[in-house]
């Protein structure tokens, strides 16, 4: 289902470039893939069959792709009003290579054990496609980035996450 719905935004922003206009019938889309990611984040949070900095690095991963996407649906709904219209339709297209290729990998590790390599490699692309958001004015406010956290949760899952990668890297 994630390919199709990937397929599907693309061929809408492809015919979108062609006529030099944004289709909020794309909308739709964006936001059953924004309910993927979030469903899949629910996956990583309350899997038991991982170590938590593993859970965690596909959870990061999938979070940054709903986030920007998000700003994506948000950018196109305004890019009339905001007379950018071909600009967001053809940075929506850039970023879409990325996105979609690592919801799609993390969607595809939900049953392979995650070792250290593999989880090291998930920020990284997680870290590629933020800078590429940052290029392209697709990435999330500070407030977006916060919403819906609980800050106190939030610091204490900071602190055991930062003690445990202090303790692998003086391994």
């Amino acid at each position: 289902m994630t390919e199709e719905l990937w397929a599907s935004f693309s061929s809408q922003l492809l015919k979108m470039e062609e006529e030099s206009k944004v289709d909020l019938s794309v909308v739709p889309t964006i936001q059953n893939l924004i309910k993927n990611c979030k469903e899949n984040e629910e996956f990583w949070v309350h899997n038991t069959s991982q170590a938590r900095e593993s859970n965690f690095a596909s959870f990061h991963a999938l979070r940054n792709i709903r986030l920007i996407l998000k700003k994506v649906e948000g950018n196109l709904i305004t890019a009339e009003a905001r007379h950018s219209n071909p600009i967001d339709v053809e940075n929506a297209l850039s970023m879409l290579p990325s996105l979609s290729s690592l919801h799609m990998f993390v969607n595809s590790i939900k049953d392979k054990p995650i070792n250290a390599r593999l989880r090291k490699n998930l920020y990284l692309d997680s870290r590629q496609l933020r800078d590429k958001a940052i290029r392209y004015s697709f990435l999330p406010s500070l407030e977006d980035e916060i919403r819906g956290i609980n800050k106190r949760t939030l610091r204490s899952r900071i602190t055991r996450l930062s003690k445990t990668t202090q303790n692998n890297l003086e391994t």
